[in-house]
C-alpha cells in the first residue's frame, strides 16, 4: 500500500491545508510497489518524467482529478498508477480509476461528464517498453468512473492535451 499528499494552498492568506489520503489500497493489485511514491502527483519538474498537464478540476470547482505516477526514484516513469479522484473542499480521496495505459496527460470535458487520459506510445501502463504500443486516449465516466471509450492506435508520437479543459 502507499499514500501521496495533497495540499491546498489559499493564495490571499497564505493558509495551507494538507490531507494525506491519495492511497492504493493493499487489495489493489499495485499493493506490491515498493518505496516512496510521495512525489506522484504532478511530478512534471523531475528530470525524466513529464506529466502535463497532471490535475485538473471539475467545471464546478468541488472535484479534482490527479494523475499518479510510480516512481521509485523519482526521476524515472515506471508506469501509471491511474486517476486519483478528490474532493476539493475536504481534500479526501473519493475514487481511485485504474490506469488502462501509461498516463501522461489528463483533461476534463466542459461540461464535466468525463475526464480524458492519454497514455504514451512505447510503454504498457506498467511503465514497460512495448515497441508496438501506441498513443491512446481513454474516457473515464466522472459519474462513476467507469471507462466509457477508448481509443487506440493514434500514433507512435509524445501526445499531451494542450490545455486542462477540452472543448
Amino acid at each position: 500500500p502507499s499514500a501521496g499528499r495533497l495540499s491546498r494552498i489559499d493564495l490571499v492568506t497564505g493558509a495551507v491545508a494538507q490531507r494525506s489520503t491519495a492511497s492504493v489500497s493493499g487489495a489493489d493489485p499495485l499493493a506490491g510497489i515498493a518505496g516512496a511514491i510521495g512525489r506522484w502527483l504532478v511530478p512534471s519538474a523531475l528530470a525524466k518524467v513529464f506529466v502535463e498537464p497532471g490535475i485538473v478540476v471539475s467545471p464546478d470547482g468541488r472535484t479534482i482529478y490527479a494523475l499518479g505516477i510510480r516512481s521509485v526514484n523519482g526521476e524515472d516513469n515506471d508506469g501509471s498508477l491511474g486517476v486519483f479522484v478528490f474532493d476539493a473542499d475536504s481534500l479526501a480521496q473519493t475514487n481511485h480509476w485504474a490506469p488502462t495505459a501509461d498516463f501522461v496527460s489528463l483533461a476534463i470535458g466542459k461540461d464535466g461528464r468525463f475526464v480524458y487520459a492519454v497514455g504514451q506510445a512505447g510503454a504498457d501502463a506498467a511503465g514497460k517498453p512495448v515497441t508496438d504500443q501506441q498513443a491512446s486516449m481513454t474516457a473515464f465516466d466522472t459519474a462513476d468512473g467507469s471507462v466509457r471509450a477508448m481509443a487506440g492506435r493514434l500514433g507512435m508520437g509524445f501526445m499531451v492535451f494542450p490545455e486542462p479543459i477540452v472543448r
